[in-house]
């Protein structure tokens, strides 16, 4: 089946309660293979956390940050301490559950708290933050949400707030001649490529991968599929351009940048190795050089242009400011 690449403008009753009951249902493995094991994880979203952290503290000694649809928490614990505190919301009460657990056990108690909340009309909590960070939250929502979610960090945030945005993204348009990577980027991306398909093979020579969570996951992954869903029944990415146009007509965008284009998918399979030590040997080794190759592809715009056409997609950040 294709996919729906469409994002409808009210969704039903239905559909809102199935994408609230996958959530609920499928918190756990989600968790494992788009959070990832924490050695993984960071090595692969260093970059563009880093620059989220900064992004927030500018000419700031500390902030409070709104963790829009936060899930397990993970991407707000990253960047979170004593300088910057987190106050996470989600809809899913298996997931919040999950983000206290996890602060707690990595000693963030202190700095980042979970409501189970509506993440769309938002929490009191809005009024004293300082900012509001949003790691692949709103493509899950329809096109009245977020009109109503954009219109709410508007209204409710004081001038000078900083929203950072982080969401799967395409490209609508076909361009007349699709221009090719070149030189050193068409080098590099080559090179990744082979890396990948060589690890694969010798993961599953040596039977090196949990096979549990790969059936499970690719089961989800065929059920979406022939249900002509990304993942989840809701999650659409955004149309570049058209978002674009939105966020400037609500706030000042000061940047707008390729955070990860196929790095997730490089490493998919290195953080499914079962064995913990052998899991951090190749995360050290191999997860900074596939960085570095996605790094330097992100940058490559034109040829983005012409490869993420709609299905297709990367993640890509905007950084913005209330007026």
């Amino acid at each position: 089946m294709t996919l729906r690449t469409a994002r409808a403008h009210n969704e039903t009753c239905e559909t809102n309660d199935r994408e609230k009951a996958w959530w609920n249902e499928h918190a756990e493995l989600i968790a494992k293979v788009w959070e990832m094991h924490r050695d993984v994880s960071w090595k692969v979203r260093a970059g563009y956390l880093r620059r989220a952290r900064e992004f927030f503290l500018r000419g700031r000694g500390s902030a409070t940050v709104l963790e829009l649809g936060c899930g397990s928490g993970w991407v707000g614990q990253f960047i979170a301490g004593p300088e910057l505190r987190i106050i996470g919301t989600d809809f899913s009460v298996s997931q919040i559950a999950l983000a206290s657990r996890n602060a707690a056990a990595r000693g963030l108690g202190a700095f980042c708290r979970y409501t189970v909340t509506d993440s769309v009309k938002l929490s009191g909590d809005i009024k004293s933050a300082d900012g509001v960070l949003i790691h692949a939250f709103m493509h899950h929502l329809d096109s009245a949400e977020i009109d109503e979610l954009l219109e709410n960090l508007s209204a409710n945030l004081l001038p000078g707030a900083r929203i950072w945005l982080y969401e799967p993204a395409f490209y609508r348009a076909t361009p007349i001649c699709t221009p090719a990577l070149r030189g050193a980027s068409r080098i590099v991306l080559q090179g990744a490529i082979r890396l990948v398909t060589w690890l694969s093979s010798l993961y599953r020579q040596h039977a090196l991968l949990d096979e549990g969570t790969l059936a499970r996951f690719l089961a989800l992954q065929n059920e979406a599929s022939e249900r002509g869903w990304y993942l989840s029944p809701k999650e659409i990415p955004f149309d570049v351009d058209e978002f674009s146009v939105a966020l400037a007509g609500k706030f000042n965008v000061s940047q707008s940048y390729w955070a990860t284009v196929y790095l997730v998918g490089w490493v998919f399979e290195t953080n499914l190795l079962k064995h913990d030590l052998l899991r951090r040997i190749f995360a050290s080794l191999v997860v900074p050089a596939l960085r570095f190759a996605d790094e330097r592809i992100a940058m490559a715009d034109d040829y983005l242009r012409g490869g993420l056409v709609a299905p297709n997609h990367a993640f890509r950040v905007w950084e913005c400011e209330v007026r």
